[in-house]
């Protein structure tokens, strides 16, 4: 659990590249890279390939694409992490999440529809299947 252990608990915010802080609130998109961090309120859209960190009095109602997710507050919407989700126990999400790993600590709450797919190859790395398009004729 080294991705856990470098982000537990969040108190560390030298290493936070985006934030909206306690009694703040935003509604819209929110894209960054490294890591963000909400501590207060946010409505919209989150996007990024990198770590978001949910704060313990965070509440946020949003679709949520991201590479890596730690949940301490609560989170109303989708998620789809194409690295892990780690729910600690003062988390809560309350939607589908689509991820490859998933860890949710004693007193986590998560409703909804958990998926958890491996990384899948690009399409364009994908080879397709030959097809034997040649008829056979019938006539005697």
């Amino acid at each position: 659990m080294l991705f856990a252990a470098s982000v537990s608990k969040g108190k560390n915010r030298t290493d936070t590249t985006a934030l909206i802080g306690e009694g703040s609130y935003l509604e819209g998109k929110f894209n960054f890279e490294g890591t963000g961090r909400v501590d207060g309120s946010f409505k919209g859209e989150i996007d990024s390939k990198d770590i978001l960190i949910i704060g313990a009095t965070a509440i946020i109602e949003a679709e949520v694409k991201i590479g890596k997710l730690v949940v301490e507050g609560t989170l109303k919407g989708n998620v789809i992490a194409a690295e892990e989700i780690l729910i600690h126990s003062t988390g809560k999400i309350y939607g589908n999440i689509t991820t490859p790993a998933l860890i949710i600590e004693k007193g986590a709450i998560l409703e909804g529809v958990s998926h958890m797919e491996k990384k899948t190859e690009p399409e364009e790395k994908k080879q397709p299947q030959q097809q034997d398009n040649s008829k056979k004729s019938d006539k005697k």
